[in-house]
């Protein structure tokens, strides 16, 4: 087994892994979005699917996001998007 089978999850430093309660996670499967390409890196986004469950701590330091109920809409209402990743090719990683 090798770290690209495994997720950090509940970690701000990726370099160390060494929060209190960050957890590895043993990937099952990554699907990718059906219409990426790899050329234009149109649609780069994939879902990664875990072997086993995340055990969240009571105290809510690694929590689930809240996702909207199927079939609401959202015209006109301000939003917030996070990620992570570079601003550039070949520049510095940053989540907002």
């Amino acid at each position: 087994m090798t770290t690209s089978d495994y997720v950090l999850v509940g970690d701000h430093n990726l370099y160390s892994g060494s929060e209190a309660n960050s957890q590895w996670m043993q990937i099952a499967e990554i699907v990718n979005h059906p219409s990426y390409d790899s050329n234009t890196l149109d649609n780069d986004i994939a879902l990664i699917r875990l072997k086993t469950e995340i055990q969240f701590p009571s105290d809510n330091k690694i929590a689930p996001v809240c996702l909207p109920t199927a079939g609401e809409m959202y015209d006109s209402v301000d939003a917030t998007i996070t990620g992570w990743g570079a601003q550039q090719e070949g520049g510095y990683w940053y989540s907002c």
